[in-house]
């Protein structure tokens, strides 16, 4: 815990002292420079919160980590960063997931889900729609959504010749199992 005070505690340091060096050295003409620093700072800091709170995440001290984890999303949101979004939603997932609270570890997947989407990132996409399938499969009992969200990762992970997507044939097989074939392929069918 020390180890991560110390990261922000420099992190503090170093966003002022990029901001008085810049205060030294600043003319009236350079605003879309104090723009691209503003912000260089301000994903800087994005980072070194998301660092701690995943140090957090890691010792297991869930409410720190979201308080971190918040601080770094409500930058990302105030500046309009969407690069790592995907990142810090999912992280809000997997703590909300550890700690048992479903329905947000399902809110924040769905925002992952919809991050991974808009930034193009389909492989982590995959994992995000394995993940949804596995809590309403594994903790909700819903066997439905997971057949839809564990379908769609499977397809994905095929599409790009992954093999994670055995790992979803698994265990659409265990549904398939379960809920029988008929009731299986009208779930399918619904997704088309």
């Amino acid at each position: 815990m020390i180890l991560a005070h110390f990261f922000f505690n420099l992190t503090q340091t170093i966003c002022f002292k990029l901001f008085y060096m810049k205060a030294l050295n600043d003319d009236e003409n350079d605003d879309e420079n104090d723009d691209e620093l503003f912000n260089f700072v301000r994903i800087y800091e994005i980072n070194i919160l998301y660092d701690i709170g995943q140090i957090y995440t890691y010792c297991g001290d869930y409410d720190t980590a979201l308080r971190y984890l918040e601080q770094a999303l409500a930058i990302e949101t105030q500046i309009r960063y969407s690069k790592t979004v995907s990142r810090r939603f999912d992280i809000f997932a997997q703590i909300y997931d550890s700690i048992g609270d479903y329905d947000s570890a399902i809110h924040y997947y769905k925002q992952t889900l919809d991050a991974c989407v808009g930034n193009g990132e389909v492989d982590k996409s995959a994992l995000v729609l394995h993940n949804l399938g596995s809590i309403y499969l594994e903790q909700k009992g819903d066997m439905e959504q997971a057949t839809i969200y564990l379908v769609r990762s499977y397809n994905i992970n095929t599409q790009i010749g992954s093999p994670k997507a055995q790992v979803s044939y698994s265990i659409l097989e265990v549904i398939l199992e379960r809920i029988g074939e008929a009731k299986f392929k009208e779930i399918v069918s619904k997704m088309n």
